[in-house]
């Protein structure tokens, strides 16, 4: 689980980078209700991307990737390809998620909170640049551009205190401390996610009252 739990929000930040903002929007959607509102539903896979598949690589020393192949048939519309990686990525955050430690579940939810945060204030810069809105619904590099940058300080800084147990020098204290410190952010930071998440959803014409359905 120490390589798959962080990959939950890093696989979450890769595909927000690469979808059109009213299906990012819809994925938003999704892993808030995963995380955070207790509605976690496996989903079958559209047929367009049924084929595809993740792949953890281990490299030298103790570093390892996880890899996407998007495999799906030649002849697809790019609604099908967008809705089957709404579906993968839901299966994939709802599976680590729910077999998750208590405390990883709150790694990942503080995570998530960045990373959604993240992708709200890009969408906040193309909507003031005029780049997207409700009637631009366009994929932007600056959208990619921002997820591998919070990727990379993902892996940079991701610790869950489970592994903090053998370690001496960390006291039940601190773990303690640190628990109500996250809980605390948590809870401010799904706030004011929810809140950018639904004015986002206006200003692009999507209905966050009903995107999770399905």
């Amino acid at each position: 689980m120490w390589v798959l739990e962080p990959c939950a929000p890093a696989f979450l930040a890769h595909q927000l980078g690469v979808l059109r903002p009213t299906y990012g929007l819809i994925l938003c959607q999704k892993v808030i209700d995963i995380a955070f509102n207790a509605r976690c539903h496996l989903v079958p896979i559209n047929r367009t991307l049924q084929g595809a598949h993740l792949d953890i690589v281990y490299k030298n020393g103790n570093a390892v990737a996880l890899q996407y192949f998007p495999i799906h048939s030649p002849i697809h519309d790019n609604d099908s390809l967008e809705k089957g990686s709404l579906e993968l990525v839901n299966n994939y955050f709802c599976t680590i998620f729910i077999a998750s430690s208590y405390f990883s579940q709150l790694v990942i939810k503080a995570y998530t909170i960045a990373a959604l945060g993240s992708y709200f204030s890009i969408l906040d810069r193309l909507l003031s640049r005029k780049k997207i809105g409700p009637f631009i619904d366009r994929w932007n590099i600056i959208m990619s551009k921002n997820a591998n940058g919070f990727i990379k300080a993902l892996f940079e800084t991701y610790i869950v205190p489970d592994e903090w147990k053998n370690n001496p020098k960390i006291s039940q204290a601190e773990t303690t401390k640190w628990e109500e410190s996250v809980t605390r952010n948590i809870k401010k930071g799904y706030l004011e996610l929810v809140e950018d998440h639904e004015r986002l959803c206006t200003l692009m014409l999507v209905n966050h009252n009903s995107v999770h359905a399905g």
